[in-house]
């Protein structure tokens, strides 16, 4: 269960980092 729930953590996290960095990249272009 702690296995799951820090996965999908893990997962929610790097789809905000990767929405952020397209984001950026976005604006820069």
């Amino acid at each position: 269960m702690c296995e799951t729930l820090r996965s999908q953590a893990t997962l929610a996290t790097f789809g905000r980092l990767r929405q952020n960095l397209s984001a950026t990249v976005s604006m820069a272009d």
